[in-house]
């Protein structure tokens, strides 16, 4: 478990842009995730497993477009990612990442485009509609994470779980094998 901690425990903190489709609405925007990686031991007579941990939050801040209005809002996704690892004197196997992930959002302000004739009538229309759909697209935006954030974990992953394997066959099992 230390030696896999050290190969593996580390603050997740990154950003990237964020485009989405929900609801008939192009939304863009900037996404900061934070998070930490961990590890914990599971028990197994077979093989030594253990569940990689990734545990955080996304914060956004997007705007989204769907003629005539603009809407500009922010956004938190709880999140937790599960991988687990199986260690046998034969193999060192992953399996892949389970996600889950939670979102809600703020709407800031919506306001019609293209001129402001009728601007008063267009928003309020749009703020019941928004308001209304509000909880449906936060739950498409949570399911549109959760492959976004398992990609993410296993690319952070690959190179951790690549050299601890490594380490494994050249410090542990070929000196087995060996004697």
């Amino acid at each position: 478990e230390n030696f896999i901690n050290r190969l593996i425990q580390r603050p997740v903190d990154n950003m990237q842009p964020v485009r989405d489709f929900i609801l008939g609405t192009r939304i863009r925007g900037t996404a900061h995730t934070l998070g930490s990686i961990t590890i914990r031991p599971v028990s197994s007579l077979a093989s030594a497993q253990f569940d990689l941990l990734l545990s955080g939050n996304i914060f956004s801040s997007t705007w989204g477009h769907q003629h005539p209005i603009r809407i500009r809002s922010t956004g938190r996704t709880n999140f937790f990612a599960t991988k687990r690892v199986v260690l046998r004197p034969d193999a060192f196997q992953s399996q892949p990442t389970v996600v889950t992930a939670n979102t809600r959002t703020n709407i800031h302000s919506i306001r019609k485009t293209g001129g402001q004739f009728g601007h008063r009538l267009v928003e309020r229309i749009a703020w019941k509609k928004a308001c209304k759909s509000k909880r449906c697209a936060e739950q498409i935006a949570s399911r549109h994470a959760e492959p976004k954030i398992a990609s993410s974990f296993d690319g952070q992953l690959s190179d951790a779980l690549g050299q601890a394997r490594k380490n494994y066959e050249q410090n542990i099992r070929d000196p087995l094998v060996r004697r």
